[in-house]
């Protein structure tokens, strides 16, 4: 592959030629900034815990039905699954934390 100097890389493909560069205000795919698609690829991989599936519940039904799905398939202990089915009677779905609505980790990851 031939060979090209950077002052005509960057006469020629500027937006590529600051984005080798490593300036952050460098348009990336679809118009996102280089900074912010590096941040969103932290969240890549994150394995989300039941407190994560409980803090999107809106009601105590549906966080004991979270929390027996989860005992079920083995994913969190009997004695584990046992407190959390008390601390929900006693608390409410509320006390595992606030409600996290959709984009919740897109926001939180910016």
């Amino acid at each position: 592959m031939k060979g090209i100097d950077e002052k005509e890389l960057k006469k020629s493909y500027p937006h590529l030629h600051d984005e080798v560069a490593g300036n952050e205000d460098a348009p990336h795919e679809g118009g996102c900034h280089k900074l912010g698609a590096i941040k969103l690829d932290r969240g890549r991989g994150y394995d989300p815990s039941i407190l994560d599936f409980l803090q999107r519940c809106s009601t105590d039904a549906e966080a004991m039905e979270i929390i027996c799905f989860m005992e079920k398939r083995g994913e969190i202990s009997r004695a584990y699954a046992a407190s959390l089915k008390r601390r929900l009677s006693s608390g409410g779905v509320r006390s595992f934390g606030a409600k996290r609505l959709p984009g919740h980790y897109e926001r939180t990851l910016r």
